[in-house]
This record gives structure tokens, C-alpha cells and sequence, in this order.
């Protein structure tokens, strides 16, 4: 009787890199079209090309301790068989998957055709359902192994911060309590928590910006500079991505280069008028000041050029607001020739009000 195993969705949440896990991801995606189009070898190959890859990823994130444990190095080296018999004897899989795993072990090579003809290989529906059954048996055990390792997970820090806003005053000891595995990721979900059209109470959002600010000292510095960049794509997905981007990441812009933290600022001073913006950021408590920490001559002068054209613009207090703000943090003898040059042509009242303050 041919055994069916249902194609159904796969959670790879335990997968530390990302970039591996999308990559996961879509591999998963693909085993489900070549089952329905009856590529059954093609299922074989890309399921033992799954498994390895969790197994390698959780065997990098937790060494094996046993005695006679493989290097890292040879870790990266291991095919199918070794890597399910070394999960076995860690204890990270049970007897049951490694049964199966043995079964198929040799199929994962199949993609030299020399090899399918050396093993006189069978490739039928039967066996591509038997694989993807242990993809998933495999992502079970890593699940299961995960949750006995003692330290909180991203999860359970984002419902406790969503659960108890006060935990804002003990950040650090939160993130000291999170498994270090799970880091990463809690790093990677908390900007997501923030919607600012509709904004999390001021607690909760505090709260969240105090374990990520947290986070960024106990993690390696590719990962905030690779999450930093991310505000860049941010520009083409709309204001509230922008703005809930820089919530979590303005104190970091310069860790992008200099090409990429240009266009930021330059988008910003150019929608310094735009409501959408301005008040998105103001109800998100996004303060502006972080832009006049980054200005360069040349972006100087197109803050002049841009205010000077506001001397006929509606009674906006966001954008008054957002002017006063980058203006506060500007050196003062940057701002003040700006704004002894915008008094000289007549600029708005509230533009000059805005700057009037400034030493």
C-alpha cells in the first residue's frame, strides 16, 4: 500500500540564519510542485538537501559534546548518514528517524547519474513520500531538542514584553535570560511587533526598543549592520515601514555606507513637508533629531533649499515639529546662517519659529 504524505506548510522557525531558512523555505515550497508533477527523484534530492542543511544548523548552533565529537569543519563535510547517526547519538533525533534516515540515506546523491545506476536505484512515488515524512519527523525531533535547552525563546521575551510592559527596566537581564541561539531571531522580530498606523501602547513599544538596544551589544556586529541595511529597503514600502525601521535602528545608520545613508536622509528632508511621514513618526515617537547628527554641508543646503520653500506652506505642526528637531541637533553655526538667510527672505513665521531657538 503506497504510503501519502499530505504537502503541508513546515515550520523552520528553529533555523538560526535567516537566509538559510528562506532558502529552506522555498526548497520546501519546491518539493511540494515535484510531487504533484511526479518528479519523484527530484523530491529525494531536495529533501535529503533539507535535511542536512537543519541538522548542520543546529549541530553549528549546539557543538556536539560526546566524546570523539567531529570539528566544526568536519561537521560542514558530513553526508546524510554520518550527520543522522551523530544526531542520534547526541540525542537530537530518536532511534525511529534514524531507522528511517537509513533507508534512504543513499538517495541523496542520486543527482549523479553514475551513483543511480551504480545503485540500481528504485525512484518511485513510494520512497519521495517516505523522504518528505522525514523532513518532517527530522524538523520534529530539532524542535523538540530546542525546547529542552534551558533559556527563554524569542517567542516567550516578545509575550512577556507585550504581556508585562515594565519589563523595560530590566532589558539586559531579559536578553541575558534568552537562549543565545535565539538572540538572532528576537532581533529580527521585534521591529515586526510595531504597527505604526496602529500603534502598540507607549509601554509595549519602550519596552521592545529597550531589549533591542539590549540585543545589540550581545550580538556579533554582521548582524546589526546586515539588519541596519534593511531600513534601506524600507524606503520603497511605504512611510509607516520607514518609520518603524528607523524607531529601531536610527542610532545605526552609520553603519551604512555613505551612498545608502544619504539617500535616507536626503528622502527624509525632501518629505519633511509630507504629512504622511511627519505624523507617522510623531505618533510613533520617532524624534527627527537623528537627522541633523548626520548632516554634511551639502545636505545643509538642501534643508535651506527645502524650509525656503515652505514660506508659503499650510499650518503643518508635524512639519514644524520635524523641522525644529533636525534643527535642535545641527551644529549652531551650521543652522544659524540657515536661518539668518531664511529671514532674509521672508520665510514663513513658523519655519523661522521652529529654528529660533537654536544657540
Amino acid at each position: 500500500m503506497l504510503l501519502v504524505v499530505e504537502h503541508r506548510p513546515l515550520d523552520l522557525s528553529f533555523v538560526r540564519d535567516e537566509s538559510l531558512r528562506l532558502i529552506l523555505e522555498r526548497d520546501w515550497e519546491e518539493i511540494g510542485k515535484c510531487t504533484e508533477a511526479g518528479s519523484h527523484k527530484a523530491v529525494l534530492v531536495l529533501a535529503g538537501s533539507v535535511i542536512e542543511a537543519i541538522l548542520v544548523d543546529y549541530m553549528l548552533a549546539n557543538p556536539p559534546s560526546s566524546a570523539n565529537a567531529p570539528t566544526v569543519a568536519q561537521i560542514l563535510k558530513m553526508e546524510l548518514g554520518p550527520l543522522i547517526q551523530l544526531a542520534q547519538q547526541e540525542q537530537i533525533v530518536n532511534a525511529d528517524t534514524r531507522d528511517i534516515a537509513n533507508v534512504l540515506r543513499e538517495f541523496r546523491n542520486l543527482i549523479h547519474p553514475g551513483r543511480e545506476l551504480r545503485l540500481k536505484a528504485k525512484i518511485g512515488p513510494d520512497r519521495a513520500d517516505i523522504a518528505k515524512g522525514l523532513v518532517c519527523l527530522v524538523a520534529e525531533d530539532l524542535r523538540a531538542a530546542y525546547a529542552k535547552i534551558p533559556g527563554h525563546t524569542a517567542d516567550e521575551v516578545i509575550e512577556q514584553i507585550v504581556r508585562d510592559p515594565a519589563k523595560v527596566h530590566v532589558a539586559e537581564y531579559l536578553v541575558e535570560k534568552t537562549h543565545p541561539q535565539e538572540r538572532e531571531k528576537l532581533f529580527r522580530l521585534l521591529p515586526q511587533q510595531v504597527d505604526v498606523e496602529r500603534t502598540r501602547m507607549p509601554q509595549v513599544l519602550a519596552a521592545l526598543l529597550a531589549v533591542h538596544r539590549a540585543l545589540k551589544s550581545a550580538l556579533p556586529p554582521v548582524v546589526l549592520q546586515t539588519e541596519a541595511a534593511k531600513v534601506v529597503a524600507a524606503l520603497n514600502e511605504g512611510h509607516a515601514a520607514l518609520v518603524r525601521s528607523l524607531l529601531f535602528f536610527r542610532d545605526d545608520l552609520q553603519l551604512l555606507d555613505d551612498k545608502d545613508r544619504t539617500a535616507i536622509l536626503v528622502y527624509l528632508l525632501r518629505n519633511i513637508a509630507n504629512t504622511s511621514l511627519t505624523s507617522a513618526a510623531f505618533h510613533a515617537g520617532l524624534d527627527l533629531k537623528f537627522v541633523g547628527r548626520y548632516m554634511t554641508p551639502e545636505l545643509s543646503d538642501l534643508f535651506k533649499e527645502i524650509i525656503a520653500e515652505l514660506r508659503h506652506h499650510h499650518d503643518d505642526r508635524f512639519t514644524f515639529q520635524a523641522i525644529e528637531q533636525v534643527a535642535d541637533y545641527m551644529e549652531p553655526s551650521v543652522i544659524r546662517p540657515i536661518y539668518e538667510a531664511l529671514k532674509a527672505q521672508g520665510a514663513y513665521r513658523r519655519v523661522l519659529e521652529a529654528i529660533d531657538q537654536v544657540p
